[in-house]
């Protein structure tokens, strides 16, 4: 949420606790987020598709074999991060296969 807002929402969060204020704000961005499910794979493939995305990806962190990874997009247009996260689908659905080869 504090992606897609631009903002800091611990801060905003503090300020209703405290002041018992909420000023509602604006979405500035697109965000979504996936997880990778954790195994062993290689990454070199999925590296790469994470780094052709560029600004998009606001976090990246690759699964390992005991934790799942994560990839966090945004973007001013929703179609940019739909875009991202289904290429990122697909590099997980692909790399079994790299395995494989």
């Amino acid at each position: 949420m504090g992606l897609a807002h631009g903002a800091d929402i611990y801060r905003a969060w503090g300020n209703v606790v405290v002041n018992g204020l909420f000023a509602p704000i604006p979405r500035l961005y697109a965000a979504g987020a996936t997880y990778i499910p954790r195994r062993e794979m290689p990454l070199a493939y999925l590296d790469e598709q994470i780094r052709q995305l560029g600004d998009l990806v606001v976090q990246y962190e690759p699964p390992r074999p005991a934790t799942a990874g994560v990839v966090l997009l945004r973007h001013a247009e929703t179609a940019a991060v739909e875009a991202g996260l289904e290429r990122v689908a697909e590099a997980v659905r692909a790399t079994p296969a790299l395995i494989r080869n």
